[in-house]
């Protein structure tokens, strides 16, 4: 009997051995879970952060959107305005243009009405002085 006592007491301590090694070895696992959750928690109070950051980028992002689209509606406006103008200064340019070509034209026929006169002039100045 005290060999089979010896023997269960061998058993015994085997197995308190081997739970003392399970429960070192568990504690590791442990320590790994608690860093996990520790870096999950960093990790979503980061993404939350980012979160925001992307949010409040978002916001800005849509007030410059919207600023370039209202500064291409202007453009666009004074574009056309400028191109209704410059329509405009073209056809008064070319009116002016009809009208000086016209006293152009009127100046050139009193020169060349003038200098036919002044010809017939010369000519009978000249027959004149002959005769005399």
């Amino acid at each position: 009997m005290n060999e089979r006592l010896e023997r269960i007491e061998a058993l015994l301590l085997a197995t308190a051995e081997r739970q003392n090694e399970m429960t070192a070895s568990l504690q590791p696992p442990q320590a790994i879970l608690a860093r996990t959750a520790e870096q999950q928690a960093t990790n979503t109070r980061e993404i939350d952060i980012l979160l925001g950051a992307i949010s409040t980028n978002e916001v800005a992002l849509r007030a410059v959107v919207q600023r370039i689209d209202e500064s291409n509606q202007r453009f666009d406006v004074l574009r056309q305005e400028a191109i209704a103008d410059r329509q405009e200064s073209d056809q008064r340019l070319e009116a002016m243009r009809q009208k000086s070509n016209q006293r152009f034209e009127a100046m050139q026929e009193n020169i060349q009405r003038l200098f036919l006169e002044l010809l017939g002039t010369n000519r009978r100045v000249d027959t004149l002085e002959q005769a005399s």
